[in-house]
C-alpha cells in the first residue's frame, strides 16, 4: 500500500528544493499534473487493462461531437462520467451536479451538461462528449517546447515513495493530450459562452483542458467536491510552490462540504484555488426535502466497496469482515463502488461471498437506512458523519485521510476483525449527535449558502 501521507511529505519537500512552477510543455505548466497523475498511476498500476479498456469501448461506440446551443449560458456543468444514480422515476442523475441544476432552475438560468463516459437516459438534457473528446486527446500535435528544470531530481525522490516515478517523456504525452483538450474546450466555451463552468473530479486529463481553456476566456472554474479532499489527496494538498498568475490547470474556486476542507485549501501559497463552503448539496437537498427517515434497524449495515486501490489483500479482508458479521444477526447492504464496470460485478460477488447492491441506487436511501457504515477507506465516511452515521474502516489509511473524523469519534478504525461484530453493535445503539429536526434545519440553512453562491458566480448569465 502507498503511504500517501509520505507522498504528500515528498511533494512538501520537492516544492521547498525544486523549481517546479517553470515547468512548461509548450505553455502549459505541467507541475500540477505530474503532482497528482503520478500518484494515480502507481495506484493503478497494479490494472493497466482496465485503462485501455475505456478507451477501446469508447472508441468503439465513437459518438459525433455532442450538440451545442448557440446562445450564451449561465453555466457549463461538466460532469465525471460516473456519480450517477437511478431514481425511483426510472430516470438517471448526475447526484453532483444535479442539485446544480436545480438551483440554476430556480434562478431561471441556462445551463449546457456535457460529460465523458457511457450515455444514459439522464433527466437533465446532456451531450455525451468522450467520443469527440477521445478523438481529439489520443491524437495531440506534436510538441516543440519541454523545460523541465530538476526532473531528474524530482523523479528520484518521487520513486522513494512510489517505488517507480513516470519519466519526463510520460509527462510530456500526458500534457499534449491536455493541450488538446484544451484546444477542444475552447471552441466549446466560445460557442455557449457561460458565466462560470462547474466540474467534478477537474483533475484529469479533460478537467485541466477544460480549466485551461476557461482561464483563456476568463471564465471562472469551479470544482465540486465529491469525496475525500485535504493532505493525503494530491490535488488539494497545500501547495508551496505556486507561481504569480497561479496554475492555469487549477479551478479558481473549491465549493466544499466543510471547513476542514477550506482549511486545507487556505495553506495553499497563492495564488492558489479559493474555498468556498456550501455544504454537501446533494445531502442537503435530501434532508431539507425529506422528512426525517424513521430510525434505521440497529444491525443494518452499509458496507461501501473502492475501485482501483491496487491493493493485494483489499478483497481477501472485505472477504473477512463480511463472514465475521453474517455470523452474527447484521443485515449487511455491500455496495459495489459507481466506477465498477457493470459486467464485473457479478464476479465480485462470487469473490467477496455475498450479493452486491445496485451501485446505481442513491447512495442517500442507501445509507440514510443503515446504522453503521464500514468501508476500507471510502470518502463515503464524510458523508455518514454529515447524517451522523458512524463509520468503521478496515484500513489505517482511513486514519490519514479522515484524522477529524477519528478524532470526532465519527470514525474508527478496526484490525482485529474479531473485534468487528461487538463494535457494530457498541456503534448501533449510540444515540445520533443531532436530532432530525436540527438536522433538516442545519440542511436548509447550507442550501441557503449553496443558492447565493450559485446566484453570485453565474449572475449576467443566459
Amino acid at each position: 500500500m502507498i503511504d500517501q501521507a509520505a507522498y504528500a511529505d515528498a511533494l512538501a519537500e520537492i516544492e521547498a528544493r525544486y523549481p517546479v512552477e517553470q515547468w512548461l510543455v509548450e505553455d502549459l505548466q505541467a507541475w500540477p499534473l505530474l503532482r497528482v497523475a503520478a500518484l494515480f498511476a502507481a495506484i493503478s498500476a497494479a490494472q493497466p487493462a482496465a485503462r485501455g479498456a475505456r478507451a477501446q469501448r469508447a472508441l468503439a461506440a465513437c459518438r459525433p461531437a455532442p450538440w451545442l446551443p448557440r446562445q450564451r449560458c449561465a453555466a457549463l456543468l461538466f460532469g465525471d462520467g460516473v456519480s450517477f444514480v437511478r431514481e425511483a422515476d426510472g430516470w438517471w442523475r448526475d447526484r453532483l451536479l444535479h442539485p446544480v441544476c436545480r438551483g440554476l432552475q430556480r434562478l431561471q438560468r441556462r445551463w449546457v451538461m456535457l460529460q465523458p463516459g457511457s450515455p444514459r437516459p439522464l433527466a437533465t438534457a446532456c451531450g455525451w462528449a468522450e467520443g469527440a473528446l477521445l478523438r481529439a486527446c489520443l491524437r495531440p500535435p506534436p510538441i516543440s517546447f519541454v523545460s523541465l528544470p530538476a526532473y531528474r531530481e524530482v523523479a528520484a525522490r518521487l520513486a522513494r515513495v512510489l517505488a517507480r516515478c513516470p519519466e519526463e517523456r510520460w509527462l510530456v504525452a500526458l500534457a499534449a493530450r491536455v493541450l488538446a483538450a484544451r484546444r477542444w474546450f475552447s471552441a466549446v466555451l466560445e460557442q455557449v459562452r457561460p458565466r462560470a463552468v462547474f466540474l467534478v473530479s477537474y483533475y484529469h486529463v479533460y478537467g485541466w483542458g477544460l480549466i485551461a481553456a476557461a482561464r483563456r476566456q476568463a471564465i471562472p472554474s469551479i470544482d465540486l467536491q465529491h469525496g475525500v479532499q485535504g493532505r493525503c489527496n494530491p490535488a488539494y494538498a497545500p501547495c508551496r510552490r505556486v507561481p504569480p498568475g497561479g496554475y492555469a490547470v487549477l479551478p479558481d474556486h473549491c465549493w466544499v462540504w466543510s471547513e476542514r476542507e477550506a482549511a486545507a485549501l487556505a495553506a495553499w501559497a497563492t495564488p492558489g484555488p479559493r474555498a468556498t463552503v456550501i455544504g454537501c448539496p446533494w445531502i442537503d437537498e435530501a434532508l431539507s426535502a425529506s422528512p426525517a427517515p424513521p430510525p434505521a434497524p440497529r444491525r443494518r449495515v452499509l458496507v461501501t466497496l473502492q475501485h482501483g486501490l491496487g491493493e493485494a489483500d483489499y478483497e481477501e479482508r472485505l472477504r473477512a469482515a463480511l463472514a465475521a458479521l453474517r455470523s452474527t444477526d447484521c443485515e449487511l447492504l455491500v455496495r459495489a463502488h459507481p466506477a465498477t464496470p457493470r459486467a464485473q460485478l457479478a464476479a465480485l460477488a462470487d469473490r467477496l461471498q455475498h450479493p452486491l447492491r445496485d451501485p446505481a441506487l442513491p447512495l442517500w436511501s442507501e445509507l440514510s437506512g443503515c446504522a453503521v457504515h464500514l468501508t476500507h477507506s471510502s470518502s463515503t465516511v464524510l458523508e455518514a458523519e454529515l447524517l451522523g452515521i458512524p463509520s468503521i474502516a478496515l484500513s489505517p489509511l482511513a486514519a490519514a485521510l479522515y484524522p477529524e473524523a477519528l478524532a470526532s469519534g465519527a470514525l474508527e478504525i478496526v484490525s482485529d476483525l474479531a473485534a468487528l461484530p461487538a463494535r457494530v453493535r457498541d456503534l448501533a445503539a449510540r444515540p445520533a449527535p443531532l436530532s432530525p429536526a436540527a438536522r433538516q434545519a442545519a440542511a436548509r440553512q447550507r442550501q441557503a449558502r449553496f443558492l447565493a453562491a450559485l446566484a453570485a458566480i453565474t449572475e449576467g448569465g443566459g
